[in-house]
C-alpha cells in the first residue's frame, strides 16, 4: 500500500501493535505539541501570541513541566499570567453588579450557575476550558478521522490491516 503524507501517522498508529491506534494518535499529538511548544517555538512572537491567548489545561501544563525545558516553561506561563492579569483587570473595571432583592437572592437554588451568567464567569468557564494543546489535537484529530474512513473505503489493502488488529 503506497503511504502518503496525510496516511503515515494513521499507519503508523495501526502497525504501532498498541492497544488502540486512535489512543496512539492522541498520545503521539500530545508529545507532537509538547515538544514543539517546549523546542525553539516559545521564542517565536506567532506561537507566543497563541499560547498566551489559549493557554493550557493543567493536564498538558504537568506535561510540559515533566518535559523538563523548566525555563521554556516559565517563560510561557510568565508571558500567559501577565495576559490573563491584563484581560482580569478589564473585566473588572468593566464589572458592574446587577441588582438584585433579598428575597431573589435567597431563592437561588445554585449561587455558583449563576457566577457563570455573569461576564466574569463566562471569562473564567473560556479561559478555563481554553488549551493550546487540545486545540492543537482537536484540529489534528479531525483529519486523522477523515483519513481513516477515506482509507477504509477506498484501500482494501487498509481494510484488511485495520480490522486483524
Amino acid at each position: 500500500m503506497k503511504e502518503t503524507v496525510a496516511t503515515i501517522p494513521l499507519m503508523d498508529a495501526f502497525q504501532a501493535e498498541d492497544e488502540c491506534p486512535f489512543c496512539f494518535l492522541e498520545r503521539e499529538a500530545e508529545q507532537h505539541a509538547i515538544s514543539f511548544i517546549l523546542g525553539s517555538a516559545y521564542m517565536e512572537d506567532d506561537i507566543r501570541m497563541k499560547t498566551d491567548e489559549s493557554g493550557f489545561c493543567r493536564h498538558h501544563y504537568k506535561m510540559m513541566y515533566d518535559y523538563g525545558n523548566r525555563l521554556g516553561s516559565a517563560l510561557i506561563l510568565s508571558t500567559h499570567l501577565k495576559k490573563l492579569n491584563q484581560e482580569l483587570k478589564k473585566q473588572m473595571d468593566a464589572f458592574k453588579p446587577g441588582k438584585s432583592s433579598l428575597t431573589s437572592r435567597l431563592k437561588k437554588a445554585n449561587p455558583a450557575q449563576d457566577a457563570a451568567d455573569t461576564p466574569i464567569g463566562s471569562w473564567l468557564d473560556e479561559r478555563e476550558n481554553s488549551c493550546y494543546v487540545c486545540d492543537h489535537f482537536k484540529s489534528n484529530y479531525q483529519r486523522y478521522l477523515d483519513t481513516f474512513f477515506d482509507m477504509y473505503k477506498k484501500n482494501p489493502e487498509f481494510c484488511r490491516i485495520s480490522v486483524i488488529l
